[in-house]
């Protein structure tokens, strides 16, 4: 789930949002005695009358469900609604839950997923003013509990997450290009952000922990115009432009500020060494580097960085068969067989990162089959432990967005799986994702921990403890 807080001083405005024709909104939940626009804002304005030094006695709460989660019943919305504000510190207080269809007119595109929509009076019934400091902080630390506790589909909490988000107006405008480019009124498919295109640029040009120099001639190489800069007292930051739009600070992007290349990402800066490059990069002189050392676009899997919703390269399967029909022919690929079971996997290999020699097509088929025995098991750990991001001697497990890796103690990536929903049983359901160049892959070892019998005694334990903490807190509630 993702959680928005939004506070204000006028109910009527609010409600008479919430509760518009055209939204089809309906309430399911809450605790005020009216359902109308008039009697809600006369019912809350009453109560909050009672402490009139409050001026924005407005809470606006709105939780948005994961797009894999599907239709949440209305009895689920009401109790996480109720749960979320509750541990909040608002149990004495008016409060109203409100679900919206996903058609709606104010939006550009409707909504993939589910949300609703909390209206709550600061001000509780006895006139106290509940205190909100650090709402948003908490408000997320209680919808992960909430994730977990009612089994919904995990997303990492914002200070975890590998890229920035996009912003509304970002993805709205994106959304209407790719509706023009569907309906034929625009030629070519929406450009994808630039920000999208640095971050995926810097996360491939840092891969393997490069100097600064190098670095730099790569991103230059890929028509990035970066301009690192070290002042006369030694402070350090760094911009990055592309596309004639406007620069990027690096602390725009995920790991892109001057310090965090060098702390983060391992970057290693020489003042002395890499000097010359630094002053030429401020000149908007060219980094000369040898073309073994380059990055081309090719090697990046942009869609990888897109949101699920604003993946285009469905649309874009005419020209990618034929150009992997030229590939096929001159390339080793024209040796396959050309039954369409092997052509698709190696379609499949070639829309993804480009993959070491060893990686021939057994190899992937095994690495897919190993991926799709462990995420689900990898998941169900995270699960248990309550967390997202798991990291024990040999392995780190991360689960974000949608995306399950699993790193080995270098940081190089063992398996990459992504959420392609859930089942009848609201279990979780995955696809492999090929490995960046020089991964080592999911080992023999690896699938004898994930699937041994200390593992599942482990589990069993774990979800055992869980459910039993579980009852205990619904005991004390019910008290």
């Amino acid at each position: 789930m993702i959680g928005h807080i939004e506070h204000g001083s006028n109910f009527g405005g609010l409600f008479r949002y919430l509760l518009a024709s055209d939204k089809g909104a309906r309430i399911i939940g809450g605790n005020a005695a009216g359902d109308t626009i008039e009697q809600l804002t006369q019912e809350f304005n009453n109560c909050a009358d009672q402490r009139r030094t409050t001026t924005k006695p407005v809470k606006h709460f709105i939780l948005s469900f994961a797009p894999e989660d599907g239709e949440v019943s209305d009895d689920l919305k009401q109790t996480i609604a109720t749960q979320a504000i509750q541990r909040l510190g608002y149990v004495d207080n008016q409060y109203v839950v409100i679900d919206h269809h996903r058609q709606d007119p104010g939006h550009d595109w409707n909504h993939d997923h589910d949300h609703i929509h909390i209206a709550v009076n600061m001000i509780t019934l006895e006139g106290q003013r509940v205190d909100d400091w650090q709402d948003k902080r908490r408000f997320e630390a209680i919808i992960r509990e909430l994730e977990l506790q009612h089994q919904l589909t995990q997303v990492a909490p914002s200070r975890q997450r590998k890229q920035k988000a996009l912003t509304h107006g970002q993805v709205q405008k994106y959304k209407r290009q790719l509706r023009d480019y569907q309906r034929g009124e625009q030629p070519q498919p929406p450009d994808i952000p630039i920000s999208i295109k640095l971050q995926a640029a810097i996360d491939a040009a840092t891969r393997d922990q490069p100097t600064m120099t190098l670095f730099i001639g790569r991103l230059q190489h890929l028509g990035i115009d970066v301009k690192p800069i070290i002042t006369a007292t030694g402070r350090k930051r760094i911009s990055y432009q592309m596309e004639g739009a406007k620069p990027f600070r690096g602390s725009k992007l995920h790991n892109g500020s001057f310090p965090k290349l060098i702390s983060q990402r391992g970057i290693n800066c020489d003042p002395q060494r890499d000097r010359k490059a630094i002053e030429d990069a401020v000149n908007h002189q060219p980094v000369i580097l040898p073309p073994e050392q380059l990055i081309n676009w090719s090697e990046i899997n942009l869609s990888l960085y897109l949101p699920k919703e604003l993946d285009t390269e469905p649309l874009e399967k005419k020209k990618q068969k034929k150009k992997e029909k030229a590939l096929i022919n001159q390339s080793q690929l024209n040796t396959i067989n050309q039954s369409s079971e092997k052509l698709e996997k190696e379609k499949a290999l070639m829309n993804s990162l480009r993959l070491t020699p060893e990686f021939s097509p057994d190899v992937i088929e095994k690495q897919e089959e190993d991926t799709l025995t462990i995420a689900p098991i990898a998941y169900q750990w995270l699960k248990a432990n309550q967390t997202v991001r798991y990291e024990a001697k040999d392995n780190l497990i991360e689960y974000s967005q949608g995306r399950l890796t699993i790193k080995d103690g270098e940081g190089n990536y063992k398996m990459i799986a992504q959420s392609v929903g859930v089942d009848e049983h609201k279990n979780q359901q995955w696809q492999c994702i090929n490995l960046p160049q020089n991964s080592p892959g999911l080992t023999q070892k690896d699938i004898e921990i994930f699937t041994g019998s200390e593992m599942k005694d482990t589990l069993r334990e774990l979800e055992q403890q869980n459910n039993q903490s579980l009852q205990r807190r619904k005991g004390r509630r019910g008290r």
